[in-house]
């Protein structure tokens, strides 16, 4: 199995193989002089470890929580106890409410949790979706971080950001796939059934009508990366989409679509190598969403075009939100790890805490510039 969502020319791969396969594939590999190493022996007890740790922060957090100490959460939720959770902060602040985001390709609601507590007069909206790629379980979390911080936070930040934007933050877009990875946890795509294939799922970051169908995109449905039948064809994006232009683009200070992995903070265009007119303003917002990061965990995220940087991705959302909806400053933040040796799309819960903090941190850099260069 590959794990890379796409590959290109000098780009390492991540290699999932089965136990009964794997002395084949190294031959392969070394009758070629491919050089690889072993990241994980036994990739299922990694994920059992993880899984391990996390039940023992959901124990801990959940005494927290009925003794009356109602901190950010440290664990993975479920689907149904991250919609429990933001029920949870809406009902203890009036400013927060929970809003019905979509219904899925399985019929599934999807929710989010929207924060209006501004001061200021005709305040900007930011609109941050998570998880929109099933096993990026750092991305949902991530997103809990920041509502809690957004409704909670005493900081200086928290509280001019929340009194002087608006907020809207669904942390599961795929709730399909997303349930579907608690029992296989690589699961990446939404789960439509499609017409003539035994392969289940469409990408939903290649699904968006701006660029559909484009580089990086394929017409397979057995590959992670297939685009859909026709644009726009999946009611998880169309939810989202629907939402944007009822807010309207000219209204939103900022987009984003929290991703993992690879720490990237990337920048439109996804689906073509050319760059927007305003490429070095959206560049800047990112650089100092990069510097503000740095200054939390020293941690490094690059910032650039996924053509750039990574490789062609045609329909993805963030090329949609600045060229059909127009959102001006429009970003895909690919979050830790660095790469799959470090923990990749299963990485421990640990992370959550460091990723939320310095997540936010970023976020805040980005908004601030988008507002001083609107």
């Amino acid at each position: 199995m590959l794990m890379n969502d796409h590959l290109v020319a000098g780009m390492e791969a991540n290699l999932l193989v089965s136990p009964e396969q794997a002395s084949y594939v190294m031959s392969i590999l070394d009758q070629f002089e491919i050089p690889f190493d072993i990241v994980s022996s036994d990739f299922q007890s990694w994920i059992d470890e993880v899984d391990s740790l996390n039940e023992i922060n959901k124990q801990k957090w959940i005494a927290d929580f009925e003794s009356g100490n109602k901190r950010k959460p440290d664990f993975y939720m479920t689907n149904s106890e991250i919609n429990a959770w933001m029920n949870d902060l809406a009902n203890d602040y009036s400013y927060a409410t929970v809003s019905t985001t979509g219904t899925s390709i399985e019929g599934q609601d999807f929710f989010q949790l929207d924060v209006d507590a501004t001061i200021v007069s005709n305040p900007k909206h930011v609109y941050i979706n998570g998880g929109i790629h099933a096993r990026e379980w750092i991305s949902p979390a991530t997103m809990q971080w920041i509502i809690h911080e957004v409704i909670t936070g005493t900081s200086d930040d928290a509280v001019r950001m929340r009194e002087n934007y608006i907020w809207h933050i669904p942390p599961v877009i795929n709730p399909d796939g997303y349930d579907y990875t608690w029992t296989n946890r690589m699961w990446r795509k939404n789960r439509r059934i499609n017409s003539g294939s035994s392969c289940i799922g469409v990408d939903l970051n290649r699904n968006w009508g701006w660029g559909w169908d484009g580089p990086g995109s394929s017409t397979d449905p057995c590959s992670d990366t297939y685009r859909g039948a026709s644009a726009d064809s999946e009611p998880e994006v169309r939810a989202v989409e629907d939402q944007l232009m009822a807010i309207g683009g000219e209204n939103i200070v900022l987009y984003m679509d929290v991703h993992s992995y690879s720490q990237f903070w990337l920048v439109p265009w996804g689906g073509t190598t050319e760059k927007p007119d305003d490429y070095a303003e959206l560049k800047a917002g990112g650089d100092a969403a990069a510097a503000a990061i740095r200054s939390v965990n020293n941690l490094s995220f690059l910032v650039g075009t996924p053509p750039d940087i990574l490789y062609v991705a045609s329909g993805g959302s963030f090329d949609w939100a600045k060229g059909h909806a127009g959102v001006k400053y429009t970003y895909a933040p690919e979050l830790r790890p660095a790469s799959a040796g470090a923990g990749g799309f299963v990485i421990p819960p640990e992370n959550i805490d460091p990723s939320g903090n310095e997540i936010f941190a970023g976020v805040v850099a980005n908004i601030d510039f988008a507002a001083s260069n609107p």
